[in-house]
């Protein structure tokens, strides 16, 4: 039996990408003996493979336990049948080469309902806090996920690609990943990088932009001395965050600081609105990049007004704040069609976002799911995978002694079973591995 195929001279869909492998052997800093040994654990060869050499180890793939929770089924459908084309780069194999489409499909339609009986049975939902995606692309950049990866999904040289992620998670099971990388893939090569939930939520909402905001407030904190409202884009925030209300006791410093808050107002009926905006010292009010009401200037508190035309619809809405020192105040409410002096502030994050989040929704068919749990082990899936139950695996592959460098997933074109796209470099180390002897090192 020959567990897995290969195309000749690779994939056009890529080859399994090994950040060790790339960044050593493609650059000939490693022999070809020292590379295949490498490949042989990391592609999981000696899962199902008797290697003879007691120190070589698999490599545990992605523990299933929880999978339901995590991945959309959609997605596992997507990646069970094609994993090279649904990810490039991916370490799995594909498991139904020369097999036909209509038992292709009944195959991963039982694995799919097996593996959907893991877990809670289908991923939660969130929707992104207010302005997650900026915050989310500046940690992308500064917390180190950009040494690893290209945020652009190019395949730069020494990156790994993340694949379709909104097709494969939720905000919030990509968040619970990012969190602790290491509790589904325990033999990941991604490290914790000690990000709070905000953090990775924010980081999940930049990957996955199409999630939609939940309505809230903006805020940046400057620290800076002036008798007017300073030029906030030529500052450099000391604090920043997302806020609940306009607070600059909460938000702000001592004295000599000013404040920037940001976010949107729904407006129901279209008309005319007034804003009233009280502050100790000065504050402006922009709506739409305009502004409504300008209570600037060094004084004690002091309210001014300002009416603006609006449209159902979302509007920006800026609010800025300085300090000099003494005390400081800052209100803000608004009269509009149907309701007076209300605070602008819980309108804001009181709005329910425009868009709804999807229906995930999944019902398990216990007789397909039986089948797959037998299928799980027939195809080799439990020789890698854990999915939280003791499973004899049934697939077993020829010993490394009897394989021909010429068969199987040294083969330059694929005909029946399982398949790596591997490169002809990926290949020729393996061969040089194997046609060595896979032997014990000193």
């Amino acid at each position: 039996v020959w567990l897995c195929m290969s195309v000749a001279g690779g994939s056009l869909l890529g080859e399994p990408i090994v950040p060790s492998y790339e960044r050593f052997q493609n650059k000939n800093r490693v022999k070809k003996f020292h590379a295949g040994r490498l490949l042989l654990e990391e592609l999981n060869c000696v899962a199902c493979h008797d290697s003879g050499d007691a120190t070589l180890a698999p490599k545990q793939a992605p523990v299933l336990t929880e999978v339901s929770g995590r991945v959309r089924a959609s997605h596992l459908r997507k990646f069970i049948a094609d994993p090279q084309a649904t990810k490039p780069g991916t370490t799995m194999p594909g498991l139904f080469y020369g097999m036909s489409d209509e038992d292709r499909d009944a195959h991963v339609e039982a694995l799919v309902h097996y593996l959907y009986t893991k877990g809670p049975g289908q991923p939660g939902q969130a929707y992104a806090r207010f302005g997650a995606a900026k915050r989310g692309k500046e940690l992308f950049h500064t917390v180190g996920c950009v040494g690893c990866h290209d945020p652009e999904g190019k395949q730069l040289e020494g990156s790994f690609p993340h694949g379709d992620l909104p097709g494969k998670y939720t905000l919030a099971s990509l968040t619970a990943f990012l969190q602790n990388p290491q509790h589904v893939r325990p033999a990941g090569r991604m490290p914790s990088l000690n990000l709070t939930a905000n953090e990775a939520s924010d980081i999940s909402a930049y990957l996955m932009p199409d999630v939609p905001e939940k309505a809230g407030i903006e805020f940046e904190t400057y620290e800076v001395s002036a008798d007017s409202m300073p030029d906030f884009d030529k500052l450099k925030p000391v604090n920043s965050g997302v806020a609940a209300e306009f607070d600059v006791q909460k938000h702000g410093m001592q004295d000599n600081f000013a404040i920037r808050y940001v976010g949107e107002l729904m407006i129901g009926e279209p008309g005319r609105y007034r804003f009233n905006l009280g502050s100790d010292d000065g504050s402006i009010l922009w709506i739409d990049g305009k502004v409504v009401v300008n209570n600037d200037g060094v004084h004690g508190m002091q309210r001014k007004r300002g009416n603006v035309e609006l449209t159902s619809g979302r509007h920006a809405l800026t609010l800025g704040f300085f300090e000099k020192g003494g005390g400081e105040e800052l209100e803000l409410t608004w009269s509009g069609p149907g309701f007076r002096n209300e605070r602008v502030d819980l309108a804001m994050v009181a709005a329910a976002p425009e868009v709804q989040l999807e229906d995930l929704s999944f019902e398990v068919d216990q007789d397909l799911a039986s089948k797959g749990e037998k299928l799980f082990g027939s195809l080799g899936c439990a020789n890698c995978h854990e999915v939280g139950q003791k499973f004899a695996a049934t697939l077993t592959a020829s010993p490394f002694a009897k394989l021909d460098n010429d068969k199987g997933c040294l083969a330059e074109s694929t005909t029946v079973g399982a398949r790596y796209a591997l490169s002809d470099n990926q290949r020729d180390a393996l061969r040089a591995t194997i046609s060595d002897g896979v032997r014990e090192l000193s």
